[in-house]
């Protein structure tokens, strides 16, 4: 089954721990009227020394009561591909269950970062392959649009600052 949805990219402020400055984050509200699913996904980079990951992405889904599906069990690491291709380049990273239906993907550091920043770049759409509660899988296409781009171009040349 297959449920339209929109998504709003914008970039936005996030706030460190007190003394540190704001930094940048890119944020998609995506919404499935639907399916009565909101999703929130925050990408931002990781200034905590202590976790081995470049860059976090957070994925949270809110299902409203009624909602189709009933819960996400797991999902995995993000896809980039261009409009027309059928499958896309997967970041590399590793994905972690934080709670019920909310989800973390840390991308890893080192000489993979700079392969992940630019697959982030490419204009295009992202894929989010997950596996539904009842078992079955999915994958929430976003497209990037103009506005989407700008977003993430704004962002990665903050973060490279």
């Amino acid at each position: 089954h297959a449920y339209n949805g929109t998504v709003v990219w914008r970039l936005e402020n996030v706030g460190g721990d007190e003394g540190e400055p704001l930094k940048s984050a890119i944020r998609g509200d995506i919404d499935f009227p639907d399916a009565k699913t909101k999703v929130t996904l925050v990408i931002q980079k990781n200034l905590d020394a202590a976790l081995s990951m470049s860059h976090t992405i957070n994925i949270s889904f809110k299902l409203a009561p009624g909602a189709e599906p009933k819960g996400v069990k797991a999902i995995d690491v993000l896809r980039i591909r261009r409009p027309e291709a059928q499958s896309g380049e997967k970041l590399l990273g590793m994905q972690m269950p934080i709670a019920d239906n909310n989800f973390l993907i840390g991308l890893m550091r080192g000489d993979t970062e700079s392969r992940n920043l630019a697959l982030l770049r490419t204009p295009g759409v992202i894929d989010l392959p997950m596996q539904l509660s009842d078992g079955r899988l999915a994958t929430v296409n976003l497209e990037k649009g103009a506005s989407g781009e700008r977003v993430f171009n704004d962002a990665i040349s903050a973060w490279s600052r």
